[in-house]
């Protein structure tokens, strides 16, 4: 919720109040505001503002003034002097909003919990025990995870409707007495059974030694029985024991014999364990019965983050924005909500976290001496993996070489070790990494970098590999401390090489940046133009797919054009030509984008790159038998090293481009095994070369393909791998597309709206309408669909003819034909059978100028189903069919081989 001086915002409900009564506002109005007042001081573009409140809608000029002006009337800014307005003009630049503004916690329900993401499947199993410990089928459960993962918040969202059943929870305490939490139960359920002497609960509980222990047990074991069968007779019950990881060793013995006791009792039992905190104890058994269910919590999915920070900020974030949460938190819960609330999205760009997150991980540092602190904040500043020898050769002298620090880390939950090497360890996760170095002041911290740089520089004389970027890294904070900056530099720009042959490329990308920053410094010459060109190269290489690339890639081409004139570097220059192509792509312009492998062809031994550009281009256009041309070379590719190292620096590589893009052109045209041939050797040729950045894209295509197939079981197969790939190698733009794609076949499989359909649809429509990939009426359209399946057919129409308008604004039209179709769909439900049906004709045009055989099949039985065929749509169907049928994939076939009782149904 926003407070903006008296008046509240509310995101949820999309309702502004004075007072608490209710403002007028409309829907434009309403998301401009939303929008200004998340980034409050800084000036927003018409641009921007147009884009993200009319989701990429072409609107006159007008539309965005009379929107500003409704917006400051809602908020009384008319009144108020032009100086002191709310909503400020900034003349040539766009809008700020400068008014009193603060973001307040809210919740909700009435229960006072925050939103609730995930756990569906989970959730609806503990609630299904409730119901069945109702009647009488009782059952124990234990919820497993470390801090902060959601075990007390699950059981809690499990049992806010707990039926007839009534809920008691008990806490265990660390060193409690024996039988603490049976204890708390006993005086709980007891008060309710009348027959059972409350003098026999101590008798019990404190008869735990002797001769006659084995007796105890068993009468402990039977006494407990009585307590549950009287306390459940009258009323169902639910038990939840939390924090059983302080529980005594004969406590979780008798809640083991309890369980197969209980399957016949109308009570369920929940219990919570942290993970990693029964080291009190490591010696003792843990819940070996099977009787018990163990449930084990993991962090959150992206699909999952995206909903809960979408909920905590009030708005969809952006991909970087929740790549920076997953990285820094773990998944962890507790930790998301934390940073969503505390962060925004200019927290992507700065290595700190917020100081109320790092005060929550001070607890983990607690047991440290102040020696021991110190050896943990040394080696965070090594990154989220270090080499023990390193940091003990850096701290020679000054610390301990006593290693339980590391000990330490790992009892605590702040180091996990690496099985593969002993002497290589890791932090739990990035933000207890970042949290250690709270040890350390800027100062001192830069320090301990150049100590640990000059350690590296003697263990490696002729680094390379990991030695070079981690060199980079230390020199690069050392130098707040050190006069020289050309060490810094010449390590950051031989980091940036290097990573970029591995296709690192969120190194290339901080490494770039740093050099970038630097060579400003240098003296003017040659030497610094050299350098400079490297490193603005390297730059565009490493943050080719991120968001804004493309206007900070135009940024760096303009700053460097002098020097490529003065080079005269060929090389350089078909680099250049290369980033200025992936531009013209991502922004649908394709006449430039020809004009740029025109330039790449005129570099010897580069011809095979304009060829790939080319083909690529072609299949986005539509022109499905230029697409499809097979060159001479390309079978040869493998072995051309100079075709291989172009792909490395230029950050996209042409032949996985060559090979996605083509294999949609041979679907279209009927060629369903030839497509998937494609798909598939454009993900190995991608996974060959140890290139994430480019796999992820191939995995995108080759699970478009399947879903342009409506092969939902190898969709709902491959989908997840591009979450995975994307957040293991950090290609952010791509998050959330896997998830969705995944639900969205597993809804078609099961026949069932897709679950959460409209988060899902936002993501997908958001990539869409992106300027920094290519591809978006795939995109656009895909999310129309989502958005339909959740009767949403409003948002449905919308982003489908954004997909269609975007076809006439640009040179991408590959997916005109069947947005046309999905817009007809839409339509239909809609009730606008004409409108539908003039889609529907549309959609045949385009497909037979494209020769998009498939598009045409699927649009021509639409028509026959929907009972507008002529007598051509018959004609070329039963031409198709036996020119092509054995060709088309299966859905095809499906549809021309019930093409005669279709027609005769439709006669």
């Amino acid at each position: 919720m926003w407070a903006i001086g008296p008046y509240r915002l509310d995101p949820a409900s999309f309702e502004l109040t004075k007072h608490g009564a209710s403002v007028d506002l409309q829907r434009r109005p309403l998301d401009l505001l939303l929008h200004l007042i998340a980034r409050p001081r800084q000036v927003i573009s018409r641009e921007e503002l147009e884009r993200v409140v009319w989701c990429g809608v072409v609107v006159s000029k007008g539309a965005l003034n009379t929107a500003i002006y409704e917006a400051r009337v809602a908020l009384g800014d008319l009144d108020r002097a032009p100086a002191d307005r709310w909503v400020e003009t900034v003349r040539g630049r766009g809008f700020r909003f400068r008014g009193p503004v603060e973001r307040i916690r809210t919740h909700s329900d009435a229960s006072g919990l925050q939103v609730f993401v995930g756990r569906t499947s989970l959730l609806a199993d503990l609630i299904d025990d409730l119901r069945r410990a109702e009647s009488g089928q009782g059952r124990i459960r234990v919820i497993e995870g470390i801090a902060g993962m959601g075990k007390t918040r699950l059981v809690q969202e499990a049992t806010r409707d707990p039926g007839t059943l009534l809920v008691h929870t008990v806490y265990c305490e660390q060193g409690g007495p024996p039988y603490w939490p049976w204890t708390q139960l006993v005086r709980v359920l007891s008060g309710s059974a009348h027959d059972l002497g409350k003098g026999e609960s101590r008798w019990l509980f404190e008869g735990t030694g002797g001769d006659d222990a084995t007796h105890f047990q068993f009468e402990r074991l039977q006494w407990m029985m009585r307590v549950l069968s009287s306390a459940a007779e009258r009323t169902p019950r639910a038990l939840v024991i939390e924090d059983i990881h302080w529980a005594d060793t004969a406590s979780m013995a008798l809640l083991e014999s309890l369980a197969p006791r209980i399957a016949s009792l109308p009570v369920s039992i929940l219990a919570t364990h942290r993970m990693g905190e029964e080291v009190e104890d490591p010696a003792r058994g843990w819940i070996r019965s099977p009787h018990i269910q163990r449930d084990r919590l993991e962090p959150l999915d992206v699909g999952d983050l995206y909903q809960l920070v979408g909920e905590l900020v009030g708005r969809l974030p952006s991909p970087e924005f929740v790549g920076w949460i997953q990285r820094h938190s773990g998944g962890v819960p507790l930790m998301v909500r934390e940073l969503a609330e505390q962060a925004d999205e200019e927290a992507v760009a700065r290595p700190d976290v917020p100081h109320l997150a790092q005060a929550l991980l001070e607890r983990r540092f607690e047991r440290l001496s102040g020696e021991e602190r110190r050896a943990i904040a040394v080696a965070g500043l090594c990154g989220e993996r270090f080499e023990l020898p390193l940091v003990e050769a850096a701290t020679e002298g000054v610390l301990d070489r006593s290693r339980g620090w590391v000990r330490k880390g790992l009892t605590g939950g702040i180091l996990v070790a690496d099985a593969r090497n002993p002497l290589r360890f890791a932090f739990r996760h990035a933000l207890l990494r970042e949290a250690s170095e709270a040890a350390f002041g800027p100062e001192e911290a830069a320090e301990w970098h150049g100590r640990l740089a000059r350690v590296l520089e003697q263990q490696h004389p002729d680094p390379h590999g990991a030695a070079v970027s981690q060199l980079a890294h230390h020199w690069a904070h050392a130098a707040l401390v050190e006069d020289d900056l050309e060490r810094p530099l010449r390590y950051a720009l031989l980091a940036a090489r290097d990573a970029c042959g591995v296709f690192a490329w969120e190194e290339v990308r901080v490494h770039s940046e740093r050099a970038l920053s630097w060579v400003r410094y240098m003296a003017p010459g040659r030497d610094r133009d050299a350098q400079e060109l490297d490193a603005a190269l390297l730059r565009c290489a490493g943050i080719a797919t991120y968001t804004g690339h493309v206007e900070e890639t135009d940024r760096i081409l303009t700053r460097i054009e002098p020097i490529l004139e003065r080079a005269g570097d060929v090389e350089a220059r078909a680099l250049a030509e290369g980033f200025r192509f992936a531009n013209a792509r991502s922004l649908g312009d394709f006449r430039q984008g020809l004009h740029c492998a025109e330039g790449v062809d005129r570099v010897p031994g580069l011809a095979p790159v304009g060829a790939c550009w080319r083909l690529g281009i072609a299949s986005l256009a539509g022109d499905l038998d230029a697409a499809i041309a097979t060159p001479a070379w390309e079978d040869d590719l493998g072995d051309d090293r100079r075709f291989i190292d172009y792909a490395r620096r230029c950050g996209r590589d042409p032949e996985v481009d060559r090979l996605g893009l083509t294999a949609y052109a041979s679907w279209a045209l009927g060629r369903d095994a030839e497509a998937l041939e494609r798909a598939e050797r454009a993900r190995r040729w991608a996974e060959d070369r140890g290139d994430a950045r480019s796999g992820v894209w191939a995995l995108f295509m080759l699970c478009m393909l399947h879903e342009l197939r409506r092969d939902w079981t190898a969709l709902a197969g491959r989908a997840p791998e591009i979450d995975e790939q994307a957040a293991r190698h950090r290609v952010t733009p791509w998050l959330g597309v896997g998830t969705a794609l995944h639900h969205w076949a597993r809804s078609r499989e099961k026949a069932e709206p897709v679950y959460p359909g409209a988060l899902f649809a936002s993501i997908l429509r958001d990539r869409g309408h992106s300027s920094n990939v290519s591809l978006r009426t795939m995109l656009l359209l895909l999310s129309s669909r989502i958005y339909a399946r959740a009767a949403d057919l409003s948002a449905a129409e919308a982003t489908a003819r954004d997909g269609l308008g975007y076809c006439e604004k640009t040179d991408e039209r590959h997916m005109a034909p069947e947005l046309e179709r999905q817009l007809a769909r839409v339509l239909d439900a809609a009730g606008q059978g004409a409108a539908a049906g003039e889609a529907r004709s549309h959609a045949v045009v385009v497909a037979r100028a494209q020769g998009n055989l498939v598009s045409e099949v699927r649009t021509r039985v639409d028509r026959i189903e929907a009972g507008e065929a002529d007598p051509d749509d018959h004609v070329r169907l039963s031409t198709l069919r036996k020119r092509m049928g054995a060709r088309f994939g299966p859905h095809e076939r499906k549809l021309l081989d019930r093409l005669p009782g279709l027609l005769e149904r439709h006669r």
